[in-house]
């Protein structure tokens, strides 16, 4: 029988608490690392045994989601063979060939990405902040972006520019 709390049953149980999910969402983040990790670490196991990432590299990307009903999170975990441009709500890790693991970045929501930016040197300063600060601010100044360009072996100066109707006119 499966003994995992549906997310129904979680906020009954803080409503019957007089709580509500906000006041121990720390918590409730230390809570769910395990699972999420768990996730994460299967989608990389799993994506190794299939053909196309047989003896490669690849990506496994987080992202985190809020429903509109109920404002539960979700996460959805994929697999992926280039490395992805940082959205907010995402997470990132590579698996090299061999198996072995290294996270990359995670970029929070936009409310907390422009908090930390306002805020960076306290956030850089809080040990269990400081490398979220790092990659808000790796991400605002464009580093993070160029570490991709690179990681995925492409050209800096490779951007496609679309051109206007009025410019094919001249």
């Amino acid at each position: 029988m499966n003994d995992k709390k549906t997310y129904g049953q979680i906020v009954f149980e803080h409503h019957e608490q007089g709580l509500q999910l906000e006041d121990d969402i720390i918590e409730y983040r230390r809570q769910m690392e395990p699972d999420i990790m768990m996730k994460v670490r299967n989608t990389a196991r799993e994506a190794f045994q299939l053909p196309q990432y047989q003896g490669k590299a690849l990506y496994v990307v987080l992202l985190k989601k809020v429903e509109r009903l109920g404002q539960a999170p979700r996460t959805f975990v994929f697999a992926r063979h280039s490395c992805p441009s940082p959205v907010y709500k995402q997470s990132v890790w590579k698996y090299h060939a061999n198996g072995d693991e290294e996270f990359l970045w995670s970029i929070p929501d936009w409310e907390l990405y422009y908090h930390i930016l306002a805020n960076a040197t306290q956030f850089l300063q809080d040990p269990e902040t400081s490398d979220l600060a790092k990659f808000v601010t790796l991400m605002e100044s464009g580093e993070l972006l160029k570490w991709i360009i690179k990681e995925n072996g492409e050209k800096p100066d490779g951007i496609i520019k679309i051109k206007k109707q009025e410019d094919e006119d001249v």
